[in-house]
């Protein structure tokens, strides 16, 4: 795999609050994708690949760099198990570019700089997402759509 980590794979510090430099839709929806981002983190942080799948729909599709593309939520577990099992998020800074709301469906856009560790070699990475999200019946947004571009490792 080409991609060092998914954008959720960030340092602890960034997990307290996560705001979208550009936004539009209801401030509500707004806040509640904020939220839908933090609880992402913290699964991530903790290396939960359940927790993490579980932020996605149920048929969620998920296109990683140089992969191929993963559907539904047991093979999106899958990968970000793998992935937490190659590489230790040494630091990390997440920027939200722009979150917009229509309806039950949201997009989100941002960058993740991560410096990591994978067998005792340290690379830094900067990946590039953008996220579809898509409102719940019981009102909680999940990851419909979530795909990434990772600049050149630099080692």
């Amino acid at each position: 795999m080409g991609a060092l980590l998914p954008p959720a794979c960030l340092h602890e510090s960034l997990v307290a609050e996560v705001t979208a430099i550009h936004s539009s839709g209801p401030e509500a929806e707004v806040r509640g994708l904020e939220e839908a981002f933090g609880k992402f983190m913290e699964a991530a942080l903790a290396e939960d690949a359940a927790g993490v799948a579980e932020r996605y729909a149920p048929d969620a599709v998920l296109i990683p760099p140089d992969h191929p593309v993963i559907r539904g939520r047991e093979a999106i577990r899958v990968f970000f198990q793998a992935n937490f099992a190659r590489y230790e998020v040494e630091d990390a800074g997440l920027t939200v570019d722009e979150i917009n709301v229509c309806g039950d469906w949201a997009f989100a856009r941002g960058s993740v700089a991560l410096s990591v560790t994978s067998q005792k070699t340290k690379a830094f990475a900067i990946n590039r997402f953008l996220a579809v999200y898509q409102k719940q019946p019981d009102g909680s947004w999940r990851i419909a759509r979530d795909i990434w571009n990772s600049q050149a490792a630099q080692f």
